[in-house]
């Protein structure tokens, strides 16, 4: 499920070597831009999640690397976040028969991150690339 979308910027690790050997915390900048593009993926994700208590919704959070962006829902608080998004079946309550079953529609493509993520993949293209370019005019190098 994890490689149906994935932006990537070729020459990116060049880009943070020459940006560390100017200056160490350099790199940090291109940490934030990630941030900020997984935070508006959340914001557009979550707010497709139905709710009855919140929970499932609350549950993504946005996380930023110097390499990459991310994002990570369900855990403890919501386990059947995961469910809610692609379906299949579940049982309710630890029973085990067909009747503690909970069925939804298998959906491969997910019902609210991947549409969030295709929803936004254009812009977050566009801020991801105007990013690396404006830190790298930031520090001296030239972008290609």
């Amino acid at each position: 499920m994890t490689d149906l979308v994935r932006v990537q910027v070729e020459g990116l690790r060049d880009l943070q070597a020459g940006l560390r050997a100017l200056d160490a915390q350099a790199p940090d900048a291109l940490k934030g831009v990630f941030l900020e593009v997984s935070r508006d993926v959340v914001a557009a994700s979550s707010g497709r999640v139905p709710r009855r208590s919140g929970k499932a919704a609350r549950s993504y959070r946005a996380s930023g690397t110097r390499r990459g962006a991310s994002v990570r829902f369900g855990g403890p608080s919501a386990p059947y976040a995961p469910w809610l998004d692609w379906g299949g079946s579940t049982h309710v309550d630890g029973g085990s028969g067909p009747r503690d079953r909970v069925y939804r529609p298998f959906e491969r493509r997910g019902r609210y991150l991947y549409p969030a993520i295709q929803g936004e993949l254009e812009n977050v293209q566009d801020r991801v690339v105007r990013a690396v370019e404006e830190v790298a005019r930031r520090y001296g190098l030239k972008v290609d």
